[in-house]
This record gives C-alpha cells, structure tokens and sequence, in this order.
C-alpha cells in the first residue's frame, strides 16, 4: 500500500482524491491514514485504471458509456461513478456477484436511478433501460441486447484470462460491435490447467482474439501487481 501510494501520490490523477467515495473501499480492505488521507489498496489501484481507461476515451467526457463485464463487489465501478457523475453505467455478471456489487453500489450512489435489468430479452426494452437509468445491473447473456456502437467503453478487469478460448471469442466479439473501445487486464501468463490445459500469455494477441485492425494504445505492465498487463484498445 505504501508503495502504491508513493507512485501515485504525486501523479495528476490523485487530485480527485477527495472526490472518492471511499465506503465501499474501506468497508472491505485493509485500510491505512496516511497524510491525512485514508487509503487502501483497492481504491489505488482502481484509480490507477482510471488513468488508463480515460486514456482511451476523453477525460473530459462527463458522461461516458460504460459497460464492464464481471464488476466484482464494485470498486472500478465505485470509482469511475464517483469522479463521474453523469456517467451511464451498466455491469454484466453473474449471481451471487451482481447482487453483492448491486446492494453496496446502490447504498453509495442514492441520487443515481439504478436498475436490474435481469429479465429484460428485447432489444427495445434493454435500450430503454439503459437510457432511463444510471446504473444497469444485468447478466453477461444479455449483452447482445445493446444496440451496436452503444458504449464509449467496454471494461474486461481479470477475467478473460479465465476463460475457455471459446468464451473469449465470443466476449470480444460482442465488444467490438456494441463499444468504440476496450480496457482489460490480465495476467501476464495465465490459463486454465484442468481444462485441457489452455494457456494464455498476454504477448500473444491471439490468445486473446485481438484483431489486427484494431488500435494498440497501450500494453503496459502494472506497477502493482507487477505480473499483471492492462491493454487498452480503439475498434
């Protein structure tokens, strides 16, 4: 945490400090005081992808389009919702998860219209959704709903890498058709050994599908933790 903060502390990026919603943080991690400031691990870490997502997109877009895919208990979600206001936000994942990360959003967030969408299966009423609420909470089948070019941004934190070939494929495939861009991170080797034993290196484009036309922006070695890639894209 200390060293996080070192690299960080002095960065442009940490001026929106004070503007973090820090509950949901500290309910769940291990927090220190250090200057005056509490911190912890996952609330640095998560802004750090803030920098990079808003690389891809334009920092000063105040309402961006964002779609992440297996949110967690929240905290990427928590922090771009607190620096961004306005934003559209809609996580796609699975039970019990996207109950969890709904409950502990939704307490944070009180001004925002928040919606679960899990029963949604048109495309007319999923775009509805979306443009009535704030925050859209719905399953990852449900994706293929959002009309094509629906997202500035799509978000992928640890996941891909625990997926079957298959699955990537596919997931990539729909962020390509409804996002201009796309943020992930993975492991710099990972892969699934009681699975036919699929490996996965982030040096090998096609081990994630990445298409020669799409933009590199960035592949970049995580400060923390250090055997971790984030890899941003422009379809």
């Amino acid at each position: 945490l200390l060293m996080l903060y070192e690299n960080i502390k002095n960065k442009k990026i940490f001026k929106y400090y004070n503007d973090i919603k820090l509950d949901i943080y500290m309910d769940y991690n291990p927090c220190l005081n250090i200057d005056n400031k509490i911190l912890t691990q996952q609330m640095l870490i998560s802004l750090l992808e803030y920098e990079k997502i808003f690389s891809l997109i334009d920092e000063s877009n105040t309402e961006p389009k964002i779609l992440e895919l297996g949110g967690g208990y929240g905290r990427t979600a928590n922090m771009i919702l607190s620096l961004k206001p306005k934003a559209k936000y809609v996580i796609a994942d699975l039970a019990p998860t996207i109950y969890f990360s709904k409950k502990l959003l939704s307490n944070s967030f009180k001004d925002r219209k928040i919606k679960s969408g899990f029963k949604i299966d048109s495309s007319k009423e999923m775009m509805k959704a979306f443009n009535e609420n704030d925050i859209l909470f719905i399953f990852p089948h449900q994706l293929n709903l959002f009309d094509k070019k629906t997202f500035d941004i799509s978000l992928s934190i640890g996941n891909l890498c625990e997926m079957e070939k298959k699955q990537i494929k596919h997931y990539m495939k729909i962020y390509e058709e409804i996002s201009h861009s796309l943020y992930f991170k993975v492991w710099e080797i990972s892969g699934l050994p009681y699975s036919f034993n699929q490996y996965y290196s982030v040096h090998n484009s096609k081990d994630y599908k990445i298409k020669d036309n799409w933009k590199e922006h960035f592949k970049d070695r995580c400060f923390m933790p250090s055997n971790q890639f984030e890899l941003g894209y422009k379809f």
